[in-house]
């Protein structure tokens, strides 16, 4: 019996120890990315955390997202908007 548990135990910390590091936070979020902002040729604003797209240069968005919101106006050539998730 004691042997049992004695291996019970030593089988616990195992499981235990392999799993450590292993709970990281996951991005719920769908938010873009600096990184992936760049990435896809688009035009980060450090300032309110956003993707820029459109605009004189063309900047583009990722996969799945969508050039909106756009000022001055969508009609004018030099006109920015913001990367946004397509809607599933």
């Amino acid at each position: 019996m004691k042997n049992s548990i004695m291996v019970l135990g030593v089988f616990g910390i195992i499981l235990l120890a392999g799993c450590t590091g292993q709970n990281k936070p996951v991005d719920t979020s769908n938010a873009i990315t600096k990184t992936m902002c760049e990435q896809y040729k688009g035009n980060w604003d450090d300032a309110s955390s956003n993707c820029q797209c459109g605009g004189v240069a063309g900047f583009a968005c990722p996969p799945s997202y969508v050039c909106g919101d756009y000022k001055p106006s969508k009609d004018t050539p030099d006109a920015m908007g913001i990367c946004k998730k397509v809607s599933e």
